[in-house]
C-alpha cells in the first residue's frame, strides 16, 4: 500500500514540478511516515532510489518488488542477528556480499541496454527550484495532501 499512495499516487502527482522535485518531496514525507527519527535518513534515502526507479522503468511494480525484497532481506537478517544463531556473523557478511554483488550486476545490465542512467536532469521541467515551490504551496489540492500525510503519519505512528 505505501508504494502505492507514494510511488504510484504521490510521486506521479508532483512529476509536473520536475523529476527531482518529486522524488525529494516524496522521500522525504515517507521518511516522516515512520516513528523511529533515527530511521529517517535511511528511509529517505531509500525511498528516493524507489522513486528514481519508478520513474526510471515507467512501473510502480518495480518499487513494489523492490520494496518486498528489503523488507525480506530485513527480515532474514534480524532474525540472524536476533537469534544469535551460530556463525550469524559470517551469513550476515555473506548475505550483504551477495546483495552488493547482484545489485553492480544489475546496475551493468540495465546501463549496457542503452539509455538507462540514474541522470534526472532531464527532467522536462523549465521551472527553476523557487519556483517549483511557490506552484507546489500554491497548488488548490496542497491542503488535502497535507492531510492525507497527517492522516498517514498519525496512522503510521502507532499511537496507542
Amino acid at each position: 500500500m505505501q508504494e502505492i499512495v507514494f510511488r504510484g499516487i504521490f510521486l506521479q502527482t508532483f512529476r509536473q514540478f520536475g523529476d527531482t522535485f518529486a522524488i525529494m518531496i516524496t522521500a522525504v514525507v515517507n521518511g516522516l511516515c515512520y516513528y523511529d527519527i533515527t530511521y529517517l535518513p535511511f528511509v529517505v534515502c531509500c525511498t528516493a532510489v524507489l522513486g528514481l526507479f519508478t520513474i526510471r522503468t515507467g512501473s510502480v511494480f518495480t518499487a513494489i518488488s523492490m520494496s518486498i525484497c528489503a523488507h525480506i532481506t530485513n527480515f532474514v537478517l534480524s532474525y540472524i542477528v536476533l537469534y544469535d544463531l551460530p556463525y550469524a556473523k559470517i551469513a550476515e557478511v555473506i548475505i550483504c556480499t551477495v546483495i552488493v554483488g547482484v545489485s553492480l550486476v544489475m546496475y551493468s545490465k540495465l546501463t549496457s541496454f542503452g539509455d538507462w542512467t540514474f541522470n534526472i536532469e532531464n527532467d522536462n521541467s523549465f521551472m527553476t527550484m523557487s519556483k517549483r515551490v511557490k506552484s507546489f504551496i500554491a497548488t488548490n489540492s496542497i491542503a488535502v495532501w497535507i492531510a492525507a500525510i497527517l492522516v498517514t503519519m498519525f496512522v503510521c505512528a502507532r499511537i496507542i
